[in-house]
Order: C-alpha cells, then structure tokens, then sequence
C-alpha cells in the first residue's frame, strides 16, 4: 500500500494582478519541490478573481499535468468566482 502525498494550497481575498503573482510563485514553489500527488487549490475564501489569476490557475494545471500530479480546484465561495472559474474551462 502506498501513501498518497497531498498539498492543500489556501487562497483569500481578491487576486488581482498582484495577487496572481504571488498566487503563481506559490503554486510553482509547490509543483516544483512537492513529492505530492495531489495538490489542492482551496478557492472558498476568494472574492473576486480576475484574468490574471484565471491564467495563473490554467498554467499550473498544464503543468501539474507534466509532471503527472493531479491539481484540484476547490471553489465553495462566492457565485461569481465560480462563474468564472467554470467559464474558463477550470471547474
């Protein structure tokens, strides 16, 4: 039996240009040292996502799948958020 390795990575707040860099360093640090299987993106506390998260959350899924971890969004917050994380394909 193997164990499985997880990472939950919590968001909070707007991510606005700013906060999708911040967002983007954490997540790279993550798939880039993780010997995790899973990493988990907790989008419950966020408010307002704009298109730079949106992009930021895209390309750490394409590359949580390189390197053959499995990223999970999590978003039990605001409509809006989930709005917009459907309509960009991430939900």
């Amino acid at each position: 039996m193997h164990a499985v390795h997880g990472v939950v990575v919590s968001v909070v707040g707007h991510v606005d240009p700013q906060g999708a860099a911040i967002l983007s360093c954490r997540l790279n640090g993550v798939l880039d040292v993780a010997p995790s299987v899973v990493v988990v993106v907790d989008l419950g506390a966020v408010g307002e996502v704009d298109q730079a998260a949106l992009e930021v959350l895209a390309v750490a899924r394409e590359r949580a799948r390189d390197v053959e971890i499995d990223l999970h969004l999590i978003d039990r917050g605001q409509p809006a958020v989930r709005r917009r994380l459907a309509a960009a394909g991430l939900l």
